[in-house]
């Protein structure tokens, strides 16, 4: 399925629209049922979760994924290697779990012991589900892609009015609705895999094996700087701050979390063209960023203004204390847009190694940030370490791309209607009078990742 950009840029934005929309359902569903301190322990057991799961999988799910899209193995062989490193990664996490209840870390005791099993047992199917999922893009599946991300997200809604609120289950319930969608997902394109594309188990061998892990670990760094640029500051709540301040965090992070849907999209789209060109196309990212800048000022600008009714609306007055929090991080959430148009033209012209500095980097402001600060400013040390690691990583992602396109930075931020104009034609896919198509257009940003080419240029 190869459609011209046009569609695809739609039906991504579109697909994602819709996905957003019923999080947002079940997001607010979890508020209102669980309380402020519930959803402060089930943000505690997510986090732990989606942290080991990046930690633990070295980044083979984008390799894995990579490595099909690129022809370097079959399906059957990434699928097998995918299962293979789930398998993995699940031991070590139970594992992990053992030394944990040995040790007790602060944030162990402010959850059940069984929700802290659940998040262990979740940690391994969000492994095979991310890898797994990828796959599809991987064999030019987008429209099975995309429409179990749909599906997903209705089954996940579902099962939450089932376990939270039909049966009081909390934050067990909670739990085990994402370990059921997983398990789902997993299945369903396992399903996808061997019916329509003829996939089965195929062992890839043990030089394969050795590459996946290597591009894998190019990519660990900007792969961990990604979940924990969002993740960090609830990560260090949950050691030191209450479960109601945990609660509010994770509302407010979750918020800034869906207002990346413009430049998501816009990546997606971005992602296969620039790796497609030795120059990275950096006009195209300058136009883009340019239109970004613009649509996300409008968005987010709505979301400080009308914070208030919207916290009050979908997560109930319990939560009035995050409207502040989630005001301030609109600016984060800015900054961190501007990145994201960025990320195309490091990735595509095969510079992980710097992207992957600038996550670390911002990682590590974050950290300080919130440490030197927390004493201080209690829960608003997270918003400003958040804001200060996305402005370090930005920047260090501007530079790289100002030096590497010879633009002045003024360029960037100087909008005309002609580079409006030209942005749009180029997202709808026409240049002159030649309409191009797009393959590996997702709904995701790490979908698209797998077009990344390993030899053009210089990996910094």
């Amino acid at each position: 399925m190869t459609p011209g950009g046009k569609r695809e840029l739609s039906v991504t934005l579109g697909s994602r629209i819709v996905v957003l929309a019923i999080m947002l359902a079940t997001q607010s569903a979890l508020a209102w049922w669980l309380g402020v301190a519930d959803r402060g322990a089930y943000g505690i057991c997510s986090v732990y979760a989606v942290l080991l799961s990046v930690l633990l999988g070295l980044g083979t799910d984008i390799a894995v994924s990579y490595f099909v899209s690129a022809g370097k193995c079959s399906a059957s062989q990434g699928l097998t290697a995918a299962l293979l490193f789930g398998v993995v990664a699940s031991l070590v996490a139970a594992a992990v779990l053992g030394v944990l209840t040995l040790v007790k870390p602060s944030f162990f005791s402010k959850v059940a012991l069984v929700d802290m099993v659940l998040a262990t047992g979740l940690c391994g199917v969000l492994g095979w589900s991310s890898s797994l999922h990828r796959l599809l893009t991987s064999v030019r599946a987008f429209g099975w892609y995309s429409a179990l991300w749909v599906i997903k997200a209705v089954v996940e809604l579902v099962l939450v009015v089932l376990f939270v609120w039909a049966w009081q289950w909390g934050v067990t319930g909670a739990l085990i609705s994402k370990i059921v969608i997983e398990c789902l997902v997993c299945i369903g394109v396992v399903i996808v895999l061997t019916k329509h594309y003829g996939a089965g188990l195929q062992w890839p061998g043990v030089p394969r094996i050795t590459g996946i892990i290597h591009y894998g670990i190019r990519y660990y760094g900007a792969k961990v700087g990604g979940e924990f640029s969002l993740q960090m500051g609830l990560a260090m709540a949950a050691m030191w701050l209450t479960l109601e301040d945990v609660g509010l965090l994770a509302v407010a992070t979750a918020m800034m979390a869906r207002t990346m849907v413009i430049p998501d999209t816009l990546v997606s789209v971005l992602l296969p063209r620039v790796s497609a060109d030795p120059d990275g196309r950096g006009e195209l990212i300058r136009r883009c960023l340019q239109l970004t800048l613009v649509s996300c000022t409008l968005v987010l600008g709505m979301v400080v203004v009308f914070a208030k009714p919207f916290v009050i609306v979908f997560f109930s007055p319990s939560f009035l204390p995050a409207v502040g929090l989630i005001q301030m991080l609109m600016a984060a959430a800015m900054v961190t847009s501007v990145g994201k148009i960025i990320t195309p033209y490091l990735l595509g012209t095969n510079r992980p190694g710097t992207y992957s500095l600038a996550m670390v980097a911002g990682i590590a402001i974050n950290a300080m940030l919130i440490w030197s600060l927390l004493g201080l400013a209690g829960i608003w040390a997270v918003v400003w370490g958040t804001l200060g690691g996305a402005v370090l990583t930005t920047a260090i992602q501007l530079i790289a791309y100002l030096r590497g396109t010879s633009l002045p930075l003024r360029s960037l931020f100087v909008v005309s209607r002609d580079d409006m104009r030209q942005g749009l034609r180029w997202l709808g896919l026409r240049r002159g009078d030649e309409e191009l198509q797009v393959e590996g257009v997702s709904a995701t940003v790490p979908a698209t990742v797998s077009n990344i080419p390993l030899t053009r240029q210089r990996d910094n």
